[in-house]
């Protein structure tokens, strides 16, 4: 009798036996084949390493691919970038000097070895601190320098008419040294005071006035969306018979370097020329000695007028770019001339002294901008209603009046002082000299270059009286001034070349 139970467990090994076969197909075969072929690869890898160094190990250990390896390099490389730029965002409560001022963020830019970034917010960031006795340039007092050569800084505001850096009429803003990349962008540099050119421990008296928003020398500046108002450059007043000092760029003299303008307005500023000092009035003469001691001293000439150059923008040597911008309503004026000395008076037996002859009006050269020896591109640009003004001549000093003759014929009075010739006015709106330029798609409307005017010529001394002889001569008047003599009110041109297309004058 059969067993059921054997039966049954017979039949199951047949089926699993029959499932086994029917499972090992060609796939499955491959499968195994290479789980072995695997596992014996594995096991020589291990004996392998076992023979290695324990050096050697460890650098297959750390191995990674090599695009993983320039991945990693690369974002390194990118970290370290950014950790090289530094972000400054200064508090406009700050006192000038202050910690966390304006001042304080660019003191610290120049000296990080880092390109730098100083976000301001919307407000009035004022310069306060005047410098002590001479330009200081280390940015602690005056303007703000910007020192650090080879690298950027970046001063940006909330935008035009939204953030203010207000000169307070105390100095320049900006001095940016060479070497130095400056960037302005979305700000308005206002009421800037330039009374000296930068050179460090350098006087107003002693140098000429220049660049009242921004002095660059031989370094790269870019201006985007940027108002610049009511800067001025003031040379300053003729000492003892000296000339006015001379005035450039009412708000950017540049020497040297680049400078870029975009989508910026530039408008209401002023390049001024210092008046020439007055004459010194001659001495009177002394009685009861020699004639010589009884004659009356001469009187000095008055200083000449100091010159004025770029209402706007002056520039020597240096590459220029302006673009879809307004440079409106700016002015340089030529310094006045100083009258002359008057002649001192004879004493008794003297004659007058002659009079001093009146200084000459200073010269202005372009009224809106001023390039000597660079280039010059502009494009899409409005340079309208700038004027270049010459300054006036100084009236000539009066003639010393004769000593009386006693009893004999009185003495003669001197002629008086002749006044200088009148300042001369070129280029109302742009003044090129030595330049290469290239116009394009802009307007110079209404722009004007007036001479300055002459003045009047001395009075002549009176002659001497005498108690009992002819009285003196009186001396002759002096001559007029002549007046300026103006050239190009929209722009004239000096052994320079200029390329003008789609320009309404």
């Amino acid at each position: 009798m059969t067993n059921q139970n054997s039966s049954r467990s017979s039949l199951s090994d047949v089926a699993a036996e029959s499932f086994v076969e029917s499972e090992q197909t060609p796939r499955t075969n491959f499968v195994s084949n290479w789980h072995r072929h695997v596992s014996r690869r594995l096991k020589s890898m291990q004996r392998l390493l076992r023979s290695l160094p324990r050096t050697k190990v460890s650098r297959l250990a750390n191995w990674k691919p090599t695009w993983k390896r320039k991945l990693r390099a690369t974002r390194g490389e990118q970290l370290e970038a950014r950790q090289l730029l530094t972000t400054f965002s200064p508090d406009i409560l700050a006192i000038d000097g202050a910690p966390n001022s304006l001042r304080a963020a660019i003191i610290a830019s120049n000296t990080n070895g880092q390109d730098d970034v100083i976000n301001l917010g919307a407000g009035y960031w004022k310069l306060v601190l005047p410098n002590a006795v001479g330009q200081e340039n280390a940015a602690a007092t005056g303007d703000f320098d910007l020192t650090e050569s080879g690298k950027t800084i970046t001063i940006q505001g909330a935008g035009a008419g939204q953030t203010f850096v207000d000169g307070n009429n105390v100095d320049r803003l900006f001095q940016v040294f060479p070497g130095v990349r400056a960037v302005f962008r979305n700000l308005t540099i206002n009421d800037g005071y330039a009374r000296d050119d930068g050179f460090d421990n350098s006087l107003p008296t002693h140098r000429p006035a220049a660049g009242a928003a921004i002095l660059m020398d031989n370094a790269n500046v870019v201006i985007e969306n940027v108002e610049m108002v009511r800067n001025r450059s003031l040379g300053a007043l003729g000492l003892n018979g000296g000339d006015g000092r001379r005035a450039q760029g009412g708000a950017i003299s540049a020497n040297g370097g680049t400078l870029t303008i975009l989508t910026s307005n530039v408008h209401s500023n002023f390049a001024v020329g210092g008046d020439g000092s007055e004459g010194v009035d001659g001495k009177n003469g002394v009685a009861g000695g020699t004639k010589s001691v009884a004659d009356g001293e001469q009187g000095s000439d008055g200083g000449n007028g100091g010159p004025a150059f770029g209402g706007a923008i002056y520039a020597f040597g240096t590459q220029i770019s302006i673009s879809n911008s307004t440079i409106n309503e700016n002015n340089s004026f030529g310094g006045n001339g100083g009258r002359g000395g008057d002649g001192g008076a004879g004493a008794t037996g003297g004659d007058g002294g002659h009079a001093g002859n009146g200084g000459e009006g200073g010269w202005s050269q372009g009224g809106a901008i001023y390039v000597d020896s660079g280039s010059l591109t502009i494009s899409n640009t409005a340079l309208n209603q700038n004027a270049a003004e010459g300054g006036d001549s100084g009236r000539g000093g009066r003639g010393g009046d004769g000593g009386s003759g006693g009893s004999g014929t009185g003495l003669r009075g001197a002629p008086g002082g002749e006044a200088g010739v009148a300042g001369r006015a070129l280029g109302g709106g742009l003044m090129l000299a030595a330049t290469t330029s290239t116009v394009t798609n802009s307007s110079l409307l209404t722009n004007r270059a007036v001479g300055g005017t002459g003045d009047n010529g001395g009075l002549g001394g009176t002659g001497g009286g005498s108690s009992g002889g002819a009285g003196g001569t009186g001396g002759q008047g002096g001559s007029g001034g002549e007046g300026g003599v103006a050239n190009g009110g929209g722009f004239m041109i000096w052994r320079g070349s200029i390329d003008l297309s789609l320009i309404h004058i």
